[in-house]
């Protein structure tokens, strides 16, 4: 794990948002970091991003994946412990406070944001699905979900995916989308149809968002990270889901108890 503090935040004392950003499976903390390249972005808007551990590479996000599933590690307290712990030990503003996701990563944001809320002010979920839960919460939370087409790994329609060394079964994009606009009590605000992706913008309850991207022939990917731009599609290399996931964020607080 690493947290990373951008220099002109250590010699503030003003508090600031706080990004959780959760790795795929079977890859780690240093690669989601490199990958998405989010530090460049906490240095330019000055905020703190954690990135985790998963046990043995992975997160137990209920139907995936791996070690963590078959531990039963209970990745939604240990992340939420980890970001009170962060709350304490840095100028972390509470209300701004997001988990972010790629692949099995995003399974578990999305688990986060059903299960237990509390803590995030919005999350976002980058190649991943939505397994349901008994323990769900109802108050409306931002979410943004970036999906492709293509995706071998975690299928865009649901269905046998996975690794040649892990197969599991997904969920499919839209059943997460429908979730989160009905768990939103969403209306649609703005879509936009382009070769490269078709974006929805629904905006729901208590200011709450749901802000949708479908990546026209996505791969398994983050979108303009380094991957992406080696092997992804055309719309995996025009789209930069840490831009995306930042602007989004930021402009949604938690909101506060009455």
């Amino acid at each position: 794990m690493q947290v990373y503090v951008p220099s002109a935040v250590k010699i503030s004392d003003q508090k600031v948002p706080l990004f959780v950003v959760l790795h795929g499976g079977l890859t780690n903390w240093l690669f989601i970091k490199l990958d998405s390249q989010f530090c460049k972005r906490a240095d330019k808007d000055g905020f703190i991003v954690a990135f985790p551990q998963g046990s043995l590479l992975t997160w137990n996000a209920g139907q995936c994946c791996g070690p963590a599933k078959w531990k039963k590690s209970d990745d939604v307290a240990s992340v939420n412990a980890l970001i009170e712990d962060l709350i304490g030990k840095y100028q972390v503003d509470p209300n701004r406070v997001y988990v972010v996701g790629s692949s099995n990563g995003a399974m578990l944001a999305q688990k986060i944001a059903m299960e237990n809320p509390e803590n995030i002010a919005a999350f976002a979920s980058v190649a991943g699905c939505l397994y349901r839960s008994t323990k769900e919460a109802t108050e409306p939370i931002s979410a943004l979900l970036i999906n492709g087409e293509s995706d071998k790994v975690v299928r865009f329609h649901g269905g046998r995916g996975g690794l040649p060394i892990y197969r599991f079964d997904s969920t499919p994009a839209e059943m997460a989308l429908q979730y989160w606009i009905d768990r939103n009590q969403c209306q649609i605000n703005a879509q936009e149809d382009r070769p490269e992706y078709l974006m929805k913008d629904y905006c729901g309850a208590a200011d709450s968002e749901v802000l949708y991207y479908q990546v026209k022939n996505g791969r398994h990917t983050w979108p303009g990270g380094l991957h992406a731009k080696l092997a992804g599609a055309r719309g995996d290399r025009l789209l930069n889901a840490t831009d995306l996931i930042c602007d989004f964020c930021l402009r949604h607080r938690r909101k506060q108890s009455p």
